[in-house]
């Protein structure tokens, strides 16, 4: 393939697309989309944050210890889970607990048996293979858990009357709730399943891109892609399922009937476990 190498950008050069930004700004202004501000902010965010985790990375590869690496995957966990937690409209108590849990076993359950057994890393902590894939895993799973519990809520609140009279004639909360959590479920995996499918022939994906500019083998890079695809499903239907399950658990008492705050919004009564 010859010596390959990547073309690196300058600072001046890459604030040049900050006209793409722009562009968006204005095409809002003028339908009136009320969304300015969110990607004036939204922008400014993601260039801080990222600038940010680049001098950090810097620093963890340098170091390459576990007890370096390990606290970055939980910030980031905890950080997914907040976020996937505030874009849920009606939060059911302990929603965020749960969320960051699901997210954490989904990384763990994930990346567990691919540094072991498919990279066979010499150390599992390898900062360069254990924190960008995590972050992959931790973003679409966060996106999974969000969609998810908030189609969930959606669903118990639309289906009461129908989830009422089951439950009057003796279902357990679990049987009664049985097509809320399918259509969510449905709705939290749904996102990944369509992205994989147009992976290869709409769209190449960012970390097989990024290994394609950086001078990687194009074979090699498919490879790592699709693994991450896989990956990406694993951590998705895992994540999302015990969000889903453990939510719904809270939206019902140990009677077997809504729990008050499904009613009032209000996170007032203790659900079963």
């Amino acid at each position: 393939m010859g010596d390959v190498g990547y073309q690196s950008i300058g600072y001046p050069n890459l604030a040049l697309a900050i006209g793409f930004v722009v562009l968006a700004v204005v095409l809002a202004r003028v339908e009136r989309l009320g969304l300015e501000k969110a990607l004036v902010i939204g922008s400014i965010r993601a260039c801080v944050q990222l600038m940010a985790m680049g001098f950090v990375l810097v620093l963890v590869f340098e170091m390459d210890r576990w007890y370096h690496v390990v606290p970055v995957v939980i910030l980031m966990v905890l950080v997914g889970a907040r976020s996937a937690y505030q874009r849920v409209e009606r939060k059911p108590p302990g929603l965020q607990a749960v969320m960051t849990g699901s997210i954490a076993v989904a990384v763990l359950a994930v990346m567990g048996p691919v540094v072991t057994v498919v990279l066979r890393l010499e150390q599992w902590y390898q900062p360069q293979y254990l924190i960008p894939i995590s972050g992959m895993i931790i973003g679409n799973a966060t996106t999974g858990c969000a969609v998810a519990a908030d189609r969930l809520l959606a669903e118990l609140t639309l289906r009461r009357d129908e989830v009422e009279a089951m439950l009057c004639l003796g279902a357990s909360w679990r049987q009664a709730a049985r097509a809320s959590v399918r259509a969510a479920l449905r709705a939290g995996w749904m996102p990944t399943i369509n992205a994989i499918t147009v992976y290869g022939i709409v769209q190449l994906p960012g970390m097989m891109t990024g290994q394609v500019i950086g001078g990687v083998a194009p074979v090699e890079a498919v490879k790592y892609q699709v693994l991450i695809a896989y990956m990406l499903v694993g951590a998705v239907a895992i994540s999302s399922y015990l969000t889903v399950r453990l939510a719904c658990s809270q939206a019902f008492t140990k009677a077997h009937q809504f729990a008050k705050w499904v009613h009032r919004g209000r996170p007032q009564e203790t659900a079963v476990r």
